[in-house]
């Protein structure tokens, strides 16, 4: 068995996404702070190196890839929550905003289905700089560069699992600031219908496990 490489920055709060045999490492934080750095690993040669760098030091972002292209929305920079969405290209290796989501947020989820990118779940700050739940999910076109509201989910949550599969994604666990609380139900949203639904439980609650889907 051939140990991965490891990565050559610490780092916490990240998003990690697959892309072409590659796995992309999008900044985060560790002691130092926030990070911009971005590391992409060659599944081929079991070796981390760095690409071009995002706009600035953030976390708490959520990520997706999509045509060859990596999106990652929705982040904490500074002490603040954004409605940021950028794309990376590797092709040029170049980080391009694209048309902000509609709430800012973070700690959430993303996901690609068919062609469309999906934004579940997480938290942000009301008026009087409160923490709380985001029930609203965005779907965002990446050919007319514009977001959408889709129907709210049963349970709003962050840090919570988040996979695609036969048209349907799939949030696992997660937990409720509101509420102060972690949870164990799996919600499914099926994209042709626009439904969301709970369709079971795990036999424990859990929160900031990741989650993937495989044929």
């Amino acid at each position: 068995m051939v140990q991965s490489a490891s990565m050559q920055k610490s780092r916490s709060v990240f998003s990690l996404v697959a892309l072409d045999h590659k796995i992309y490492a999008v900044a985060g934080k560790n002691s130092q702070g926030s990070l911009a750095s971005v590391e992409c690993y060659d599944t081929r040669n079991n070796a981390w190196s760095y690409v071009s760098h995002t706009y600035t030091g953030l976390f708490g972002h959520a990520g997706t890839s999509f045509c060859g292209m990596l999106y990652i929305g929705g982040v904490v920079a500074g002490r603040h929550f954004t409605y940021s969405l950028q794309c990376y290209k590797p092709k040029i290796d170049k980080w391009i905003h694209m048309a902000p989501m509609t709430h800012k947020r973070a700690f959430h989820a993303m996901c690609t289905v068919g062609d469309k990118l999906y934004a579940t779940g997480g938290n942000t700050c009301d008026q009087s700089g409160r923490r709380v739940d985001c029930d609203f999910v965005e779907r965002y076109c990446p050919d007319s560069d514009q977001w959408s509201f889709l129907i709210s989910m049963p349970r709003p949550v962050s840090l919570a699992g988040t996979a695609a599969f036969d048209g349907k994604i799939f949030v696992v666990g997660g937990y409720s600031g509101k509420r102060g609380q972690k949870f164990s139900e799996i919600q499914r949203y099926h994209v042709k219908r626009k439904q969301w639904s709970i369709v079971c439980s795990l036999p424990a609650t859990v929160m900031r496990l990741a989650s993937c889907s495989s044929m």
